[in-house]
């Protein structure tokens, strides 16, 4: 029995140049493979090559055309008489300049300031120089020219000499400890030092032990001598024995 033949749609790579099943699993298996990407990749960059190139040669085109175009008029204008007349004329005189009006100015500098009376302040009245400081009104804004020197009013002089408050007696106390320290006392000229007197240690009380004189020279006329026995203390005294527990 003979292969049967079946007709499937085919499908060729434009950037690897290879003819695959046309099929979504074949064309996913030949684009995720590395040979695919690589192509790709290599056609993105001849393409930006290739773009680049023909924008500088359209450039160095526009250029060069530029260039033609400039030297013809030249060599135009140097065979060409009726150019030369338009030259030899004279060309016309520029027109003036516009003059430009002076800035208004107001006749009187003062007309667009505002005043006192346009705020709705009223003015101070005048107030006599003698007249005393408590009727006198409290200006509400300072001027030029408007301050005056005033001499300062010369009351009855205080003579009274200010008496110090009392100070308690515990607030005396209380600096006395606080600045107490020893002073030592020194002689002065006209003290004799044999007139001073002289303030010597206390001895401490002890209990002189009797002894024995005897011109004898016998064991027999010797005195002894008894020696008080050292008072006892509870803290040497002998402590019971523990009985032992049950």
């Amino acid at each position: 029995m003979a292969d049967v033949w079946i007709s499937r749609k085919r499908w060729t790579c434009k950037y690897c140049q290879v003819t695959i099943n046309d099929d979504p699993p074949s064309r996913r298996h030949h684009e995720s493979g590395m040979r695919h990407k690589t192509n790709v990749e290599r056609a993105l960059r001849a393409l930006h090559r290739d773009t680049d190139a023909q924008r500088r040669a359209d450039a160095q085109k526009q250029r060069t055309i530029q260039h033609i175009e400039q030297a013809a008029q030249r060599q135009h204008h140097r065979y060409d008489r009726s150019a030369k007349k338009a030259e030899a004329v004279a060309p016309p005189p520029p027109p003036p300049a516009p003059q430009r009006s002076a800035a208004w100015r107001p006749s009187d500098p003062m007309e667009h300031y505002t005043t006192a009376a346009s705020l709705g302040v009223q003015e101070d009245t005048p107030v006599p120089p003698h007249a005393p400081p408590s009727h006198a009104p409290v200006p509400q804004a300072a001027h030029i020219g408007a301050w005056e020197p005033v001499a300062p009013r010369e009351g009855p002089a205080d003579t009274s000499v200010p008496t110090a408050a009392p100070v308690p007696e515990w607030q005396e106390e209380k600096h006395a400890a606080r600045t107490f320290a020893l002073v030592e006392r020194s002689l002065d000229d006209d003290e004799e030092p044999d007139l001073v007197p002289i303030v010597t240690k206390r001895q401490r009380k002890t209990e002189a032990l009797p002894l024995a004189h005897n011109d004898a020279t016998t064991e027999d006329n010797k005195e002894t001598v008894s020696v008080p026995d050292a008072p006892t203390s509870s803290l040497f005294r002998k402590r019971k024995a523990r009985r032992p527990p049950c």
